[in-house]
């Protein structure tokens, strides 16, 4: 028995390189060691060319972002990303100076590579501001060996660390949580089968193996948080009747190993949500699709982001009485349309203000359709499906930085009102909360180091202006036009907000720059004057009206068509009247002749038979003027 757990250690402690040198020069060297333990050593040899593919179980993406634990934190005094996960290599920056940056080399930590799988900082960043806690797997030879956990000091300026302690030697997890508590002085370490909680300053720890916060050897953890008081979340997957893993959130208390208090599931209200379901058979790897995420703040509401279900739950645990869940609401991205990608991290800008990345994607995980970050205003009540974001971004006037991908994978956010991304390549963008009559201009991008950027506060455009204070649920305000009665110029205090206008003396309408005298202003009527229309509004009446118009002004007169007509019959009357007279005295023979035989050719209808028998039935009496009035016409 003393062999064989001796065997099972050399298999867990050494790679299958060293082991199979181990083996060779205790069975051709030593001469000395009996027959039975060199055909052991003979058969561990053959054990471990099977070993390899079972120490590669653990899929570790070495360029992807977007896996197992958190790779981007922040608290009030610093913010913590992943540079690389081999090397591996963080950077540590201070937002508010565009000189304080650091980029930390963490090679150290291991004789060989170390693949980082989450990092953590205190809660509480002016006690411990230059610690980190970070959780990961040595690799060697392209091989994951075991687990590993710790702290490390560092220093800004110059860059660098001052110490550091892990422990290592822990069986590979895909779902392993880093839990710090809110001094930073301690951590705790838990995944499937094994609990560690170790105290910095005493040097103290505390381990078992399985998990004493768990009441389901099952449960699947995603993500922790830990609140003042003494008590902290986990939330995780647990299996149900049906087989398939539902949300859930452990309630559990501290110090020492964490304790289970009570747990609290949500259900699922729609069909394709329950359809979206990991099996129980399908969760030994990382998963991104059902990952989890959480955040509590000072007064104990806490976030629940499912971006499974597209769902952030709102609860509450009474700081004081850390012994249930309060559930308070809850909000879906969309109730017409199956996506997810809602609430895949959570965070707090203040003790009311929620911020939320509201991530659209298909539900394979394949298509990307938005990247979203929203911030809602609590302070009346509780999250719901009625209510809208306050503001959000990317906007309009708040766009998003042209070197970024555009899909945003991790968003963390810190009381100071800052919220920070990391895109799809590992690019981080902080945006900084401004003052009243400025807005974050985050098309630009200031460089703290390789592949961070942050915003820089720009002056609303004149007659604009921005409302509240610096950060919070203001963050994503953009410029807005101040009301009549009110103006704004760069020429005044920008932070007092638009000033109030004497409209008893001065004209400001909306968007206003200047008081502008009312004795600079003229009433001048715009208006133009037109005729009134006609009650009328046929065709044919209109015309008529028109036609037979009795309005005898020059003006209206000239533009009348019955005018005219009045005319042409007037002259028409004079030419008969002179035809007729050269007919009845008989004189100027040949140019009666000649005028007969103009008029001839402008009868249109038959060499005038119409005409003439029209004259005939209607207007001829008299013989003598019949022929008079024929010959004029024929």
């Amino acid at each position: 028995m003393r062999d064989h757990s001796f065997c099972l250690y050399i298999i867990e402690k050494y790679a299958f390189t060293e082991v199979c040198e181990l083996v060779l020069t205790l069975f051709f060297i030593s001469p000395l060691i009996e027959m039975r333990r060199r055909i052991m050593f003979f058969f561990v040899s053959i054990i471990l060319t099977f070993y390899i593919p079972l120490n590669q179980m653990f899929n570790f993406q070495i360029t992807d972002v977007d896996v197992y634990g958190r790779m981007l934190v922040t608290n009030e005094n610093i913010t913590i990303s992943i540079i690389d996960r081999t090397l591996p290599k963080v950077a540590i920056y201070r937002p508010y100076s565009s000189t304080d940056f650091c980029a930390l080399d963490m090679s150290f930590l291991a004789p060989n590579k170390t693949y980082i799988m989450i990092l953590a900082i205190a809660r509480d960043g002016a006690t411990t501001p230059n610690r980190l806690f970070f959780q990961g797997v040595n690799i060697y030879n392209n091989v994951a060996r075991y687990a590993l956990c710790g702290k490390l000091d560092f220093s800004m300026s110059p860059c660098g660390w001052t110490g550091y302690s892990y422990y290592p030697n822990w069986t590979i997890d895909d779902y392993p949580l880093l839990g710090v508590y809110t001094s930073g002085d301690e951590y705790l370490y838990t995944d499937y089968n094994f609990t560690l909680e170790s105290q910095v300053s005493s040097g103290n720890t505390y381990y078992m193996n399985g998990r004493t916060w768990s009441i389901n050897s099952n449960f699947v953890p995603y993500a922790i948080d830990i609140a003042y008081g003494g008590w902290g979340v986990i939330a995780g997957a647990q299996p149900n009747i049906n087989n398939v893993y539902l949300p859930t959130l452990y309630l559990i208390s501290f110090p020492f190993l964490p304790t289970y208090i009570t747990r609290w599931q949500p259900t699922f209200v729609y069909s394709w949500q329950s359809q979206m379901a990991q099996p129980v058979s399908s969760s030994n790897d990382f998963n991104i699709i059902y990952d989890l995420s959480l955040s509590i703040n000072d007064q104990g509401d806490i976030l629940f982001g499912v971006q499974s279900m597209n769902t952030v739950f709102h609860l509450y645990v009474d700081p004081t009485n850390a012994t249930s869940f309060i559930f308070k609401g809850s909000k879906i991205y969309s109730v017409t349309t199956p996506s997810i990608g809602f609430g895949k991290n959570v965070g707090w800008l203040d003790n009311t203000t929620a911020v939320i990345l509201a991530n659209n994607v298909s539900l394979d995980y394949t298509t990307w359709y938005s990247s979203e970050i929203q911030i809602y205003d609590l302070s009346s009540g509780q999250l719901s499906n009625t209510q809208p974001p306050y503001s959000s971004f990317p906007t309009t006037q708040q766009s998003m930085y042209s070197l970024l991908s555009g899909n945003i994978v991790l968003m963390t956010a810190s009381y100071v009102g800052r919220v920070i991304l990391m895109d799809s390549l590992g690019q981080v963008y902080i945006i900084l909360p401004t003052s009243p009559g400025y807005y974050a201009a985050t098309n630009v991008g200031n460089t703290l180091g390789t592949g961070v950027y942050f915003s820089s506060p720009a002056v609303c455009p004149e007659g604009t202006t921005t409302n509240g204070l610096t950060g919070g649920k203001y963050l994503f305000n953009t410029c807005q036009p101040c009301p009549a009665g009110t103006f704004i110029s760069s020429s005044i205090n920008l932070t007092a907000g638009c000033g109030p206008c004497d409209t008893t003396k001065y004209f400001c309408p909306l968007a206003a720059v200047a008081e502008v005298p009312l004795s600079y202003i003229y009433n001048i009527s715009q208006a133009v004057a037109f005729p009134t229309s006609p009650d009328l509004t046929e065709f044919e009446d209109i015309l008529l009206l028109n036609m037979f118009n009795t309005n005898f002004k020059a003006s209206c007169l000239l533009t009348t068509p019955f005018f005219w007509t009045l005319i042409m019959i007037g002259v028409a009357m004079v030419i008969l009247a002179i035809m007729g007279i050269l007919q009845w005295t008989g004189k100027c023979e040949n140019f009666r002749t000649k005028f007969q035989s103009v008029f001839r050719h402008f009868d249109i209808i038959n060499h005038g038979e119409v005409s003439l028998f029209l004259i005939k039935r209607n207007y001829c009496t008299n013989r003598k003027y019949k022929d008079l009035i024929h010959d004029f016409i024929v």
